[in-house]
């Protein structure tokens, strides 16, 4: 057979295949979802992506993924696969893609570990056992001696711990505050508390990494995957927001003076429920977040922005701590 006859023949064989609504719908499937081609499907459906961990398949993981979670990636993914793009360039590209579209923090673990064990979520909650968590966090240290925990220190660890009053005391004075939530400055110093005490009810937030660890994994979904993004997408807003409150409440003594008086009417409260048997959660819910009737008309910037209260009455609640 000569070149003619070869390219004659192949030319007839193409113009059968394009006139075979089969045999278009295959080549048309395994250019868009090779996965279908290259494994059996019922498999592909059944593998478990800690297999890919196992045995060292670095990007067969993150095509996995992608096909299942994410089409317009596993479809650009499989172009550059084409274009000769390497596999470790591949998995990074997908692995960036997620991120940036979800938040998940894939890029923090080494492939395939960040697709193996389910979705990887970020855990930013306080970790006061750990010393330099407190030596690196002042102004969070600050807050939570405020509202009455107490600062342990021997001289190889540190610590600061709530007593079950000053997470009360933290209860009424952050609830009170959901008056005021259209309000940033309000609502920042609602998150800083909330972070402080792990309670602003978003578990990236509130919960260190040791403890997160322990939660059973969000799975490679669609729908996990779209969680997993709201949770996180959340918890970087409130960390935004109560870094936020932390600097005014550190930088401004009249709003730290204000708080500290709510704080000292908070505490009472407290007192005068502890005596009837009674605590906060008896009294506030969801459609009452005020019911002692905190009021924060008063909390408001310096006028000249920068210090005109009672900085020794601070000083006092902070030793006092």
């Amino acid at each position: 057979m000569n070149t003619s006859e070869y390219l004659n023949l192949i030319g007839n064989l193409n113009l059968a295949v394009m006139d075979d609504p089969t045999a278009m719908l295959a080549l048309t499937v395994a250019w868009l979802d090779p996965l279908t081609v290259l494994e059996d499907i019922d498999d592909l459906v059944e593998t478990d992506l800690a297999d890919f961990y196992y045995s060292g398949d670095d990007m067969g993981a993150a095509i996995r993924v992608a096909r299942d979670c994410f089409p317009s990636i596993y479809a650009e993914a499989i172009g550059k696969i084409r274009d000769g793009s390497d596999c470790l360039q591949v998995s990074n590209f997908i692995s960036g893609e997620i991120t940036d579209a979800t938040g998940i923090p894939i890029d923090n673990y080494e492939e395939p570990a960040a697709y193996a064990f389910g979705i990887p979520m970020p855990f930013w909650g306080p970790e006061w056992h750990y010393r330099d968590f407190i030596e690196d966090n002042p102004e969070l240290t600050a807050l939570a001696l405020m509202l009455g925990a107490t600062h342990e220190q021997t001289q190889r660890s540190a610590s600061v711990e709530f007593s079950q009053r000053s997470y009360q005391i933290a209860h009424i004075v952050q609830s009170s505050l959901w008056d005021h939530y259209d309000d940033p400055l309000h609502r920042s110093i609602m998150w800083a508390i909330g972070h402080a005490t792990e309670s602003t009810g978003n578990s990236s937030v509130d919960f260190p990494y040791e403890v997160g660890a322990e939660f059973q994994p969000l799975m490679w979904t669609t729908n996990d995957v779209e969680f997993a993004s709201d949770i996180i997408r959340e918890a970087e807003q409130i960390l935004i927001e109560a870094h936020e409150g932390l600097r005014q409440i550190s930088n401004d003594d009249h709003i730290k003076s204000t708080l500290i008086t709510k704080i000292d009417e908070a505490s009472k409260i407290v007192d005068r429920l502890n005596k009837r048997g009674k605590t906060p959660n008896d009294y506030i819910s969801e459609d009452s977040k005020n019911p002692f009737g905190l009021r924060w008309t008063d909390l408001h910037p310096s006028t000249d922005g920068t210090t005109t209260t009672d900085v020794e009455h601070v000083q006092l609640r902070l030793d006092a701590a």
